[in-house]
């Protein structure tokens, strides 16, 4: 089904059982993630001869 509907079904069982957010777990989970988002791992060399991929999706975006 549509994601979201599955999504608010887990959700009201997991709460319906009596289930706690694991608060260190998730502090945990998110400092992960920042220290993948530190590495700047989309960097890219500029090419005055080639359109990059990565530039062609930056242009996109903007």
């Amino acid at each position: 089904g549509d994601v979201g509907h599955v999504l608010e079904d887990l959700l009201r069982i997991w709460k319906s059982r009596g289930r706690k957010t694991n608060r260190e777990g998730l502090a945990q989970w998110w400092k992960q993630i920042d220290a993948w988002k530190a590495v700047n791992c989309l960097a890219y060399k500029g090419s005055e001869t080639i359109i990059k991929p990565q530039l062609a999706l930056q242009r996109l975006e903007a």
